[in-house]
């Protein structure tokens, strides 16, 4: 099933998808929001990319194993922080 991670404030809106992904690539959809950059994190907290500045391309997380990850997103209200699945 598709699961989409959405943040949500009165004043924006920001959505993650598809979660799980089989293929490794994610859609960010937004709205009243300035995506500035993103990083990722492995659950033990290990960096494996880091302040990737944002393009409106998926992100391409093919190359990672199949498993749970950390997305954290820099915009301009503050830092977002979500799991991702790939698999």
């Amino acid at each position: 099933s598709d699961v989409s991670t959405s943040i949500i404030d009165d004043n924006y809106e920001l959505n993650l998808h598809p979660n799980p992904s089989n293929t490794g690539f994610y859609k960010l959809q937004y709205h009243n929001i300035q995506i500035l950059n993103y990083s990722i994190f492995d659950l033990s907290g290990k960096d494996i990319q880091s302040n990737i500045e944002w393009s409106e391309k998926p992100i391409d997380l093919s190359f990672l194993d199949n498993g749970m990850y950390i997305i954290q997103i820099s915009t301009s209200k503050g830092q977002i922080i979500k799991r991702i699945i790939k698999g």
